[in-house]
């Protein structure tokens, strides 16, 4: 979907699977990730979600720390 005026764009995974969610913050994207996946209750631990993208389409640069 199209992100609204205040949600963040997030990058959600699960079996070697990836979906693009937006969502007002880390909890429900994770929520619409988790409905998208519909991960066993076994296998829920498995699902991740990273933050992507911020308001206004900031793109969010993950860097390894060495």
């Amino acid at each position: 979907g199209q992100p609204g005026p205040d949600q963040y764009g997030y990058v959600a995974g699960f079996n070697g699977q990836e979906v693009d969610v937006y969502a007002s913050g880390l909890f429900a994207a994770a929520q619409l990730a988790e409905a998208h996946f519909k991960p066993s209750k076994k296998r829920r631990g498995q699902l991740w979600v990273v933050l992507a993208e911020k308001p206004g389409g900031v793109q969010v640069v993950h860097a390894p720390l060495f």
